[in-house]
C-alpha cells in the first residue's frame, strides 16, 4: 500500500472487524501500538488516527453478527437478536457516512485543536555526555549529534502515556493484593489470641 487513501480504507475495514471482536480497552492495548507507526509513515496525525480508531470501534460494537452492543441490547430489551440487527442497520449506515467524512476530512478533527495550538509538535531530545536527556533543536532522523539525537513524536508520547497507565493499574492491583494479605494476617492473629486460653 503506497497511497494514504488506500491505507485509510484498509484501516477502517480492519478496525471495524476488530471492533466486532474486541472491547475498546483490549483493542487499544493490542492494536493501537501496531497501527500508530504505520499511520505515521503515511503522514496521518496521531490525534486524527485516534478519532478514526474510536469511531470504528464504536461502529464495530453495533455491527452484526457479533457486535457486543447488539447482544446487550437484545438482552436488556428482551428482543430477539435478529430484530435488533434489523433495527440498527439504518444507524450503522449513518455512522459509516460519518466515518468516511471524519476519515477523509482531517480538518474536522484537527481544526479546533490547531486553532487552540493543542496538537503538539515533534519534540527533539538530545542526550548529553552524562546520558541525561536534554532538550535540543530537532535534527535529521538517523543523524545524531554529539550525544546522539532522539526524535520523539506525538505518537511516542501517546504510547508512553498508555504504558504508564498500564503500569499504574498493575501497581494498584499489587497494592490491593498486599492489603488483602495484611487483613488476612491480622484476622488470623486475632483468632489465635481468642483461642488461646487465659492462665
Amino acid at each position: 500500500i503506497e497511497s494514504p487513501l488506500v491505507f485509510l480504507i484498509a484501516l477502517n475495514v480492519f478496525l471495524l472487524i476488530v471492533g466486532c471482536l474486541m472491547d475498546v480497552f483490549s483493542a487499544t492495548v493490542a492494536v493501537l501500538p501496531l497501527i500508530i507507526p504505520l499511520a505515521e509513515s503515511f503522514g496521518i496525525h496521531p490525534l486524527h488516527l485516534c478519532i478514526i480508531f474510536l469511531t470504528n470501534l464504536e461502529i464495530g460494537y453495533l455491527t452484526p453478527p457479533v457486535g457486543l452492543n447488539l447482544f446487550i441490547s437484545a438482552f436488556h430489551f428482551k428482543k430477539p437478536v435478529f430484530s435488533v440487527y434489523r433495527a440498527v442497520v439504518p444507524a450503522i449506515g449513518i455512522l459509516l457516512v460519518c466515518l468516511v467524512i471524519i476519515t477523509y476530512i482531517p480538518g474536522l478533527t484537527l481544526g479546533l485543536p490547531e486553532a487552540l495550538d493543542m496538537t503538539g509538535s515533534v519534540a527533539a531530545v538530545e542526550k548529553g555526555a552524562d546520558g541525561e536527556a536534554v532538550e535540543g533543536e530537532p535534527g535529521e532522523p538517523g543523524e545524531p549529534g554529539e550525544g546522539g539525537a532522539l526524535q520523539q513524536t506525538d505518537s511516542d508520547l501517546l504510547l508512553d502515556a498508555l504504558l504508564d497507565d498500564e503500569d499504574d493499574e498493575d501497581f494498584d492491583d499489587d497494592d490491593d493484593e498486599d492489603d488483602e494479605e495484611d487483613e488476612e494476617d491480622e484476622d488470623e492473629a486475632l483468632d489465635e489470641e481468642e483461642e488461646t486460653p487465659e492462665e
